[in-house]
């Protein structure tokens, strides 16, 4: 039982059940992957950097298995994140474009590349 009053056991994590693999859906974060095509995963807290959890227990695991594939996909299609890697404070950090610069990438059909993917 967690005392309200007792600081010691404010942060305990508590487990509710034994379930695995419950999550049927999931929007994950999407950043280049060092050996090309994007890596997907959470951010960090506090940051823009992707942490990949290619085994997640809570999700599905055709979730896994779907961002796995999208991982390979990306890599052999050589599609691009919506991300650049900052040389200066070796930060990621969004792409920000003008509305004026959107406008005229919507006209040229192009894209800036994946941002979020929904499993």
């Amino acid at each position: 039982r967690i005392d309200p009053n007792d600081d010691s056991t404010f942060f305990r994590i508590v487990i509710p059940s034994s379930v695995r693999g419950w999550r049927t859906q999931a929007k994950l974060a999407v950043a280049p992957s060092s050996d090309g095509g994007c890596k997907f995963g959470l951010y960090q807290r506090g940051t823009h950097q992707i942490v990949k959890i290619p085994n997640c227990e809570v999700h599905h695991p055709s979730i896994n298995r779907a961002i796995q594939v999208l991982e390979q996909a990306t890599k052999r299609l050589d599609i691009k994140a919506a991300f650049e890697h900052d040389n200066n404070n070796n930060k990621d950090k969004t792409t920000t474009i003008t509305k004026k610069e959107r406008k005229k990438k919507q006209q040229q059909n192009t894209t800036t590349g994946l941002r979020y993917v929904q499993c």
